[in-house]
């Protein structure tokens, strides 16, 4: 296209441009309005409005209740019906089901943890020009999960996976002889939780990086988690023990490694189950998201060699070189793919993708 095609005489007013504006602006408008009513959202969130709404209320009650501005309060209200996280009643406001379940600070779902590590995001997303030029945010690994990711993660799980995952896990038959088990990289540790809460004498240990420990204590303090303890270490560094009769692997940046594999297998018991949880990649395949992968490029581990996709490393093993890896040692048992456990996506870090649950028994 010639130059000439983009000219404009500045004196001729009635000029056009060459092409309709409507499908540049149709997407901003989606993106612009979406933005402004999350904020309407989160906003509301951090005034607890959702909790005062539990009752029957008007706006000019709620906003002296606040000591906020009663017109802003009534126009944040009208919105929040508008998106049925409110509902109206005569001249007052309720919360709705679907706010009750989630964004009420004493339901056990409250998502709040999740709005913060979304703006987190956004934040990061800003400095794309920048990064395109300068590279990425350099981090260290053990670092990563600071600024809220790990409660993020716990609190997205708690919406249906975690339950899913456990329920996958404990109709095992192997489950029932289980005594010891590891949750490795386990973070927030809820899946030991979950599984020692289905059986008492299920003796549970989540291993995760050192920094990662302040954050499970909190868990284990929330759920009276007497059954699980947390060891600190590097799974690519340290050994990992062994006795074990369950090992669970859920999204760890370790989980394709033929190395960590190995080392999987020799801490279980002969007969022991090894349940993965982790999106694969095909030899053939390009990407998942691009979205997520441009995200992923973001930031930089220290030491560690990213691969281009999202979850993925530069010694990753392919989905096929993978299972033939593990069938090696293990005799599958289940594979279920991430449209019957996993959590909603929210084009973020953290989306489970073509995640799949492979639940095997070690030879």
């Amino acid at each position: 296209m010639s130059e000439k095609t983009h000219d404009f005489n500045r004196k001729d007013f009635s000029q056009l441009p060459h092409m309709a504006a409507e499908p540049l602006y149709g997407p901003w408008e989606q993106v612009v309005r979406g933005y402004k009513q999350f904020c309407a959202m989160a906003a509301a969130v951090r005034l607890r409005i959702f909790d005062h709404l539990v009752e029957l209320r008007q706006p000019m009650d709620l906003a002296v209740q606040l000591n906020a501005d009663p017109k802003m309060i009534t126009d944040l209200c009208d919105l929040l019906a508008d998106m049925e996280f409110l509902v109206r009643y005569q001249d007052g406001f309720l919360v709705s089901a679907l706010s009750r379940t989630y964004l009420c600070s004493d339901s056990a779902w409250f998502q709040e943890e999740v709005i913060k590590n979304i703006f987190s995001g956004f934040g990061l997303w800003q400095e794309l020009d920048r990064i395109c030029i300068e590279g990425p945010v350099q981090v260290d690994e053990a670092d990563f999960f600071e600024n809220n990711l790990i409660d993020s993660l716990a609190s997205e799980i708690l919406t249906g996976e975690l339950q899913q995952t456990v329920a996958a896990v404990t109709r095992q038959p192997e489950f029932a002889a289980a005594h010891r088990m590891l949750d490795l990289g386990g973070g927030h540790g809820l899946y030991a939780m979950a599984l020692t809460h289905q059986k008492q004498d299920l003796e549970a240990i989540v291993y995760d990086f050192n920094p990662v420990e302040k954050d499970f204590k909190r868990y284990k303090e929330k759920f009276k988690a007497n059954g699980v303890r947390f060891v600190a270490g590097n799974l690519f560094a340290d050994d990992l023990g062994n006795g074990f009769d369950l090992v669970l692997f859920s999204y760890n940046p370790g989980g394709k490694n033929e190395r960590i594999l190995e080392k999987i297998h020799r801490c279980l018991n002969p007969g022991g189950l090894f349940v993965t949880k982790h999106a694969l990649y095909r030899e053939a395949e390009a990407a998942k998201s691009t979205l997520l992968d441009i995200e992923w490029q973001l930031t930089a581990f220290r030491g560690v060699a990213k691969g281009r996709n999202v979850y993925a490393f530069e010694q990753d093993l392919s989905e096929e070189a993978y299972m033939e890896r593990l069938q090696r040692d293990f005799e599958i048992i289940e594979t279920i793919d991430a449209k019957d456990f996993a959590t909603p996506p929210l084009a973020k870090f953290g989306d489970r993708l073509d995640s799949k649950i492979i639940i095997s028994r070690k030879r």
